[in-house]
């Protein structure tokens, strides 16, 4: 559950760099972020392997949920990198 967390928590910080950038002509660098959510939902994956507890599921659902997550924040921010106008004028 600590590594889900964290990777929550990364994938809002993700969320709000982008959002960020959606509304200004800066463009801030979220790597950092991005490197510390695939670390810890690897890590995640891995202690959820080596579990044998009948919540596995439970976790996995959890770590797919997740993923979903911070696909959709990369989805808003690729349509936003490449339109023509400000998504948050509509």
């Amino acid at each position: 559950m600590k590594h889900i967390r964290y990777s929550l928590n990364r994938a809002q910080d993700i969320f709000k760099v982008t959002f960020k950038n959606i509304r200004s002509d800066e463009n801030d660098n979220s790597s950092n972020i991005v490197n510390d959510f695939h670390l810890s939902l690897g890590k995640a994956k891995d202690a959820v392997e080596n579990i044998h507890l009948e919540k596995v599921d439970k976790y996995n659902k959890l770590i797919d949920g997740t993923e979903k997550l911070y696909n959709s924040i990369l989805i808003i921010h690729r349509v936003s990198n490449n339109s023509d106008t400000s998504l948050l004028n509509y």
